[in-house]
């Protein structure tokens, strides 16, 4: 039977809106390819939204058609400026504030190709046209290497505008508090902002950080403990090297992953290690990856969070049937602060010594997480939470957090964005608006 696709597009490359880039791009893929002689000004994917299996909670993954573009009104307090925000790199969305009304552009893809950043920059030039502004500041994710911030300097090079760069996880917490309203609130707020890869202040690649919000300032209070982010782009692609550097110095853990590698490889990679001079990183993304590298024997991912969801449906199935039971891996330990991502691992390495079952083990990870936040946020006195990041798109973090903290705390999640980058843009103009910073 023939497969009719409405869209297309190559791995990785936005969805191809044109006719002579259909017949270039996809002809090869395509048996036969349906044009139309109208033109499409600006292409829009399917929005994707899942809803958790407890509660119900909404999660958007996507926000395109039907969704986007869209703008925030008068409920926000917003100034009579002209404003660009660029967003980050992966799921890349831009903002405009124009006559005290904020625009943000659908999901426009990850700008890596050429053809990606060729999209978005059309997008934003069409957006500025079309409602006849003249930005006169442009904001920016700080990693100086995301193709957006490039951008940005571009842009403002060439009409003399000012720049402002919002650090990454910082932004996405000003999403959420944004989303909420939550900026004029008199309480304090802990933003637990878990995703991949963020560019930190410090130079690090952060990824599971704790905020606090209060009047109008955001401070960072703590971090997963830092481990070696060697390799680049590779660690991302091979959930092995996430559990090999988060099971450094724990002789047991690596005895139990040296057969995921070649003799060269561990030599190579361990010796990378003991150097001590590769980037640290607290990214809670590399740890879901770790976690399954252990648990499921995932040591390649042939794309982005393959390893993560892996992990979430194997946990999911034994949280939904009537013998579930969740042990916490973090009780009792002493070490806390400098050993948390280990310790979690410790614990899966003596269940799966023990003989228990991958899903109940998977599901023990997830709520060891949740009762992390649990204490961090009882530590540091704080009732109410937000939760911003690509590892919030886990449905199965979300009833845990909504089944486990619920009741003592008020939790605050997207309602109207993703908790994915695609939020980063307003989150940038919100922070540029409404955060104190030195």
């Amino acid at each position: 039977k023939p497969i009719v696709a409405t869209s297309g597009n190559l791995s990785g490359s936005p969805i191809v809106f044109e006719n002579h880039l259909a017949e270039e791009y996809l002809g090869k893929i395509a048996d036969v390819i349906v044009e139309n002689d109208r033109d499409i000004v600006i292409p829009q994917d399917d929005s994707v939204i899942q809803f958790s299996d407890r509660s119900g909670q909404k999660i958007i993954l996507r926000r395109s058609r039907g969704m986007a573009p869209n703008y925030v009104d008068g409920t926000l307090d917003l100034p009579h400026e002209q404003i660009l925000a660029v967003g980050a790199e992966m799921k890349s969305t831009f903002a405009h504030l124009f006559n005290r009304i904020l625009y943000i552009s659908q999901y426009l893809g990850d700008q890596a190709t050429y053809e990606t950043k060729r999209v978005f920059e059309q997008n934003v030039r069409h957006c500025i046209r079309l409602f006849g502004s003249k930005p006169a500041r442009i904001l920016h994710d700080l990693h100086p290497g995301y193709l957006s911030t490039q951008f940005a300097a571009e842009i403002a090079k060439k009409d003399g505008i000012s720049l402002y760069g919002i650090q990454h996880h910082e932004a996405h917490f000003a999403a959420v508090l944004g989303e909420h309203k939550l900026f004029g609130t008199d309480h304090k707020v802990l933003g637990v902002i878990w995703d991949g890869v963020g560019y930190g202040t410090d130079g690090q690649v952060w990824g599971g950080e704790f905020f606090a919000y209060q009047q109008g300032k955001i401070n960072r209070l703590y971090h997963v403990p830092y481990f070696d982010f060697i390799l680049g782009d590779k660690m991302a692609r091979e959930p092995r090297i996430s559990a090999l550097s988060i099971s450094s110095n724990d002789a047991q853990l690596l005895d139990m992953i040296r057969e995921k590698f070649t003799r060269t490889e561990w030599s190579v990679y361990q010796k990378m290690i003991e150097t001590g001079t590769y980037l640290k990183s607290s990214s809670m993304g590399r740890f879901f990856d770790a976690a399954a590298s252990l648990i499921l024997g995932i040591d390649r991912q042939s794309y982005e969070g393959e390893a993560a969801m892996m992990l979430e449906s194997c946990a999911t199935e034994v949280f939904l049937s009537d013998h579930s039971e969740k042990k916490d891996y973090l009780q009792g330990s002493e070490t806390l602060e400098t050993d948390v991502l280990r310790n979690i691992l410790k614990g899966v390495r003596f269940d799966l010594q023990n003989g228990l079952i991958q899903g109940q083990i998977a599901l023990n990870v997830h709520y060891s997480l949740v009762m992390l936040i649990k204490r961090k946020a009882t530590e540091l006195g704080f009732n109410q939470l937000a939760l911003s990041g690509g590892v919030f798109q886990n449905a199965l973090l979300a009833d845990l957090l909504i089944e486990e903290l619920g009741d003592t705390f008020t939790l605050y999640f997207h309602q109207k964005l993703s908790p994915n980058d695609e939020c980063i843009s307003f989150g940038q103009m919100m922070h540029h608006i409404f955060v104190e910073t030195e």
